[in-house]
């Protein structure tokens, strides 16, 4: 899981699904630039999930750098990790 504060700034939505909602987010970190935000609900798990992407928002790694459960909003998921952010998906 990534240890590191960061700031992010919503650039766009990537791919919607009707159990998640997904975002590409600029990060002020220069070993990560992009990251996709996903959130999932299903009947077994509701969790948020970050993975590295690049600027077109394709995740480049589908191993995860933090994951908040018991819940789908990405606000929420920032917060947990005291991620500063601009504005996010679901705003």
């Amino acid at each position: 899981m990534y240890a590191m504060k960061m700031t992010v700034e919503f650039i766009k939505s990537v791919e919607m699904r009707s159990n998640s909602n997904q975002a590409l987010y600029k990060t002020d970190d220069k070993e990560l630039p992009f990251i996709v935000v996903s959130g999932v609900q299903s009947q077994h798990v509701h969790e948020v999930m970050a993975f590295p992407a690049d600027a077109e928002g394709e995740v480049t790694d589908w191993g995860e750098i933090a994951c908040v459960r018991y819940t789908t909003s990405h606000k929420e998921f920032f917060g947990e990790l005291d991620w500063k952010h601009t504005k996010t998906e679901d705003q």
